[in-house]
């Protein structure tokens, strides 16, 4: 049975940078991913997406285009082991505001899966140190998150907790953040408002797991695919026995 998760209207509710505590808004993101490769010089250059979050009271929606990147073509021979493949998410995250949770829309090994997880669980340090985002003065501040270094930039002029993909918490709306190797880039694009529109999401509750059961879920995904190519190797190799793996590279690091 499917059900309507997020059903939300963003009326005409706006902020003028005064203070004004409000939280519809529609907020476009220039989303850069690298993974696999070098990290992002300062021209960015790199797989680009445009994400967009839509807030309302109590409840958030975050979309990103979905693709798969092949980075090496794995080969037939022992020079598997150097094939790396990127799973970039699907990236849809419904928040929850009132209920403290959020709901995630993964790819996994040959599946896409549903996963509850928490809001906002990122430990912020916020500094001293500021910068100007388009016209809004922003705060700096830094993180750990699932196996990665993070640096937002959030503008207290947007009172909105709230920002791209699964981050959020801070005390203004996150205008900009990235990894400390540059691999992952959110930058602002542009703020509608007042924002006028709906957005809906309809999922089969029963597919809805936890994110400790998506994790193994996933990793039994990559074990399965080795055992694939470890197989096709030493078929290929004849008699002789060849190391072949494949590396799967995500935005978190299980």
């Amino acid at each position: 049975m499917k059900i309507i998760l997020v059903g939300m209207t963003l009326g005409l509710l706006s902020f003028h940078g005064n203070g004004q505590t409000t939280n519809s808004i529609k907020v476009g993101y220039t989303f850069k991913i690298n993974l696999s490769r070098k990290s992002i010089a300062d021209s960015l250059e790199g797989t680009t997406h445009i994400g967009y979050l839509m807030v309302a009271p109590n409840e958030s929606f975050f979309v990103i285009d979905s693709k798969y990147e092949e980075i090496e073509k794995p080969s037939a021979t022992a020079g598997l082991n150097n094939s790396v493949i990127i799973l970039d998410s699907m990236q849809k995250i419904y928040k929850n505001i009132k209920e403290n949770n959020m709901i995630c829309e993964e790819q996994g090994i040959g599946a896409k899966y549903w996963y509850m997880d928490s809001l906002h669980n990122q430990q912020w340090t916020i500094g001293s140190e500021t910068r100007t985002i388009g016209t809004y003065e922003c705060k700096k501040a830094t993180c750990s998150y699932w196996g990665r270094e993070y640096t937002a930039w959030f503008s207290t002029e947007i009172p909105i907790s709230n920002g791209p993909w699964k981050f959020g918490g801070l005390p203004g709306l996150i205008l900009e953040v990235y990894d400390s190797e540059r691999k992952i880039f959110y930058s602002l694009k542009s703020i509608q408002q007042p924002c006028v529109g709906k957005c809906t999401i309809a999922i089969e509750t029963k597919k809805v797991i936890s994110k400790q059961l998506f994790i193994a879920k996933f990793k039994q995904g990559i074990e399965k695919v080795n055992i694939y190519v470890q197989a096709q190797a030493n078929q290929n190799a004849g008699a002789n026995k060849v190391k072949a793996t494949m590396k799967f590279d995500t935005i978190e690091i299980y």
